[in-house]
């Protein structure tokens, strides 16, 4: 079996360095030694919805399951530059030529209702367009983010509540600069995460909706 994620910095690490040091496996391996699976991961940290669509998802060499982490709405594509959002502009994570443009645009651009209706737009598309043409292959669809719940997917189960519920769990809050691997440490959480995706593995029906907690 393969395995697929696409997605955000929830899904865009096999291991990392935390994981090593504090000697935990992520949700990522324990999967794969569950189902004895070779990995696919192409998720990118800071990246957007559009990056999963155009950039990560290669629909010539599907997984048998992919597993998707939808990330937040505010965040820009770049195809070079993949990881446009506002966090990065504080952090100073932005190459210099696109700094002062990122700004101009959040300042004086962006529309928090646009980018939501963008965004649902493109999720029903992927969902009724793209994936509904591939009925043999099982896809899992997380969320980064509890304010980005624009869609009930009906190609695939989808599981409640967002990554970032379990990631707070920790330390109380989200941060960008938080270097636990796919923002989840330690067993428990991280085994958690892997018993939900594997009930919707073995259980699939597409439409479905499951709950992490």
């Amino acid at each position: 079996m393969k395995l697929g994620f696409f997605g955000d910095s929830f899904c865009s690490n096999i291991q990392n360095d935390h994981s090593i040091e504090n000697n935990y496996q992520t949700y990522i391996q324990k999967l794969a030694q569950r189902y004895n699976a070779t990995i696919d991961n192409v998720g990118v940290g800071g990246s957007s919805v559009w990056d999963l669509v155009l950039l990560q998802w290669d629909a010539t060499a599907l997984p048998d399951v992919c597993i998707f982490a939808w990330t937040g709405h505010e965040r820009l594509f770049h195809r070079d530059c993949r990881y446009v959002t506002p966090s990065a502009i504080d952090n100073n994570y932005l190459p210099q030529n696109l700094i002062s443009p990122t700004k101009d645009y959040y300042t004086h651009f962006y529309d928090e209702e646009k980018h939501n209706l963008e965004y649902q737009s493109l999720l029903f598309y992927f969902d009724n367009k793209v994936l509904s043409k591939y009925p043999n292959t099982k896809f899992i669809h997380l969320w980064s983010f509890d304010d980005d719940y624009l869609h009930r997917w009906g190609n695939g189960v989808e599981i409640r509540p967002a990554l970032e519920t379990i990631s707070i769990r920790e330390l109380g809050k989200f941060s960008n600069l938080d270097k636990r691997a796919n923002h989840i440490a330690g067993e428990h959480d991280n085994q958690l995460v892997c018993d939900s995706i594997s009930v919707a593995i073995d259980n699939y029906q597409n439409g479905s909706l499951l709950s992490f907690l």
